[in-house]
């Protein structure tokens, strides 16, 4: 009984990360332009909120306005990483996330064009 325990929930994560992944990311391949939104959406509004909120960006003033925080979330994303702005504390998790979260929609981005146009 315990063996089909755990055997439900590994079946139900990898439902959920195949939803997450595949379908709500790009709907199996089939739409380009839903990467290109959630990367836009989620850079610009959730991640420099995120930073804003938890105030867990330094850079060369004490005073960071929002457009620093989006500013520091784009050279995230990109993984460009300037210097001029780190992150500090929970802000160290946020920007590794984000920078995962950056890398991983740009290669969804580029299979399902890729796929539409290569036909």
């Amino acid at each position: 009984a315990r063996h089909r325990g755990i055997k439900k929930l590994l079946n139900s994560f990898e439902v959920a990360f195949e939803w997450l992944f595949a379908d709500l990311t790009c709907k199996y391949g089939t739409d380009w332009k839903r990467p290109i939104l959630i990367w836009l959406f989620a850079v610009n509004v959730i991640f420099p909120v995120m930073f804003f909120m938890t105030q867990s960006v330094q850079g060369l003033s004490n005073h960071l306005t929002f457009l620093d925080y989006e500013y520091f979330s784009i050279v995230t994303a990109t993984t460009l990483g300037y210097g001029d702005y780190h992150p500090i504390g929970v802000g160290r998790v946020i920007a590794s996330i984000e920078a995962l979260f950056g890398m991983f929609m740009w290669a969804v981005f580029l299979t399902v064009f890729a796929r539409k146009y290569m036909r």
